[in-house]
C-alpha cells in the first residue's frame, strides 16, 4: 500500500466530492466507491453490435440485419456503393475507412480498452451514423449506447492505483 498517495489525497479530498469523512470507515468506504470514469472494454460493444438488429437507412433492402453485419458491409464495400437500397447512401471513402478501424478494433485481441470518448473517435461514430450523410450502419441511440458500453466506473482508489482500501490503511495513513 502506498502510503504516502493515501495520505496525499486523504489531505486533498476526492475530486468530484470534497473531504473525506472524518471516521475512517467512512474515509475508506468513500475511497472505495465506484463513481469515477474509467476507459472501458471492448466485449460489451462487440456483443451489443452482434445482438441488436437495426435498419436505419428506407432502401430497397429491408431485411433486418446485425449492426456488426452492416458495418462489415461497409468495411467491404466500394467508393460509391449503394450497400443498403436504391434510395440509401453512396458511400465515401471516409465512411469506408472508419468501418475498416472499426473492425480492426474489434477483432484484435489486444485492444482491451479504449477511448471511445476521443474526438477522433467520435467522428468515426458520426461517419458510420444514420444522420445526414452518415454510412446508414447505426441510429444515434445505438451510439449513445455503445459509448456507454465503452465507459466503465472505477473507484478513487483504483483511478489512483491503490488497490481495495481498508480502514486500517486510512488509520496509518492520517498519522
Amino acid at each position: 500500500m502506498n502510503l504516502a498517495a493515501l495520505q496525499a489525497e486523504l489531505l486533498a479530498g476526492h475530486p468530484d466530492t470534497g473531504p473525506y469523512n472524518a471516521n475512517d470507515a467512512l474515509a475508506a468506504a468513500e475511497l472505495n466507491v465506484v463513481n469515477r470514469p474509467a476507459e472501458g472494454g471492448v466485449l460489451g460493444m462487440l456483443e451489443y453490435l452482434v445482438t441488436n438488429r437495426s435498419r436505419t437507412n428506407t432502401g430497397t433492402d429491408i431485411t433486418p440485419t446485425s449492426i456488426l453485419g452492416r458495418l462489415q458491409s461497409v468495411a467491404e464495400g466500394a467508393v460509391g456503393a449503394d450497400l443498403f437500397g436504391a434510395t440509401g447512401p453512396t458511400l465515401k471513402l471516409e465512411q469506408i475507412h472508419a468501418a475498416k478501424m472499426f473492425m480492426v478494433l474489434l477483432s484484435s485481441p489486444q485492444v482491451n480498452t479504449f477511448d471511445f470518448l476521443n474526438n477522433e473517435v467520435d467522428a468515426m461514430f458520426t461517419a458510420l451514423g444514420g444522420g445526414a450523410g452518415g454510412a446508414k450502419v447505426w441510429k444515434p441511440a445505438d451510439i449513445t449506447a455503445l459509448k456507454g458500453l465503452s465507459t466503465d466506473q472505477q473507484s478513487r482508489a483504483q483511478e489512483l492505483g491503490l488497490g481495495r482500501i481498508k480502514t486500517g490503511h486510512v488509520i496509518e495513513a492520517r498519522m
